[in-house]
């Protein structure tokens, strides 16, 4: 028991305390607004959510013209715009602060051991720039994969996915940084051992 929790601890140290860099690194970043600063304001909050409500019942994603939509339609309305995404939550589905908080740093925990993990399995060859430049690449890979596909398919504008992605990707080297300190690869090349053994 005690062989495994020394194992683990650094892993464990690790994940923790990459996911409080993450953590912090958002609260800097989020009252900056970036992503808001890339489109205008709504002009009356009170009047847009009763308009909205009007036509919305339930929590969900909305989305104009949808892909339930027959082709001809779906290319007319392409063609002749405005296209919109809406994500609509009734009141009780809306998350608390707390909640927020408390789901979302879970999450960032969630994915730093995630990489941790996969950060052992490794060449322990690698050095702690190396370490680094994993995670990085993992986290850039992430971006371009999810935050880019928000402009392609779902009509997000282009400058909303571009800033959340370099939030991503400067997050991730943050956690780079902080995960190669603290967790080094267990990774054994078998074939070269067993040879050895032969």
């Amino acid at each position: 028991m005690k062989q495994f929790i020394m194992k683990h601890r650094m892993l464990a140290i690790g994940s923790l305390m990459a996911a409080v860099a993450v953590y912090f690194w958002g609260v800097i970043w989020f009252p900056l607004m970036a992503q808001y600063k890339t489109g205008g304001w709504i002009y009356d909050d009170d009047e847009a959510l009763r308009l909205v409500q009007t036509q919305i019942l339930e929590s969900g994603t909305y989305v104009i013209p949808g892909p339930g939509d027959d082709p001809e339609t779906l290319t007319d309305r392409r063609e002749r715009g405005p296209v919109l995404t809406v994500q609509y939550l009734k009141k009780e589905d809306v998350l608390s602060l707390w909640q927020v908080r408390g789901w979302g740093t879970l999450q960032i925990l969630v994915t730093t051991f995630l990489i941790g993990l996969t950060m052992r399995t490794l060449s322990p060859s690698l050095n702690y720039r190396s370490r680094v430049m994993f995670v990085a690449l993992a986290g850039l890979t992430a971006a371009v994969y999810n935050d880019l596909s928000d402009a392609i398919w779902w009509y997000h504008p282009c400058s909303w996915s571009l800033i959340t992605a370099i939030y991503d990707c400067t997050a991730w080297i943050i956690a780079g940084f902080v995960l190669a300190w603290f967790i080094k690869p267990e990774y054994k090349d078998t074939t070269e051992q067993n040879s050895t053994e032969a």
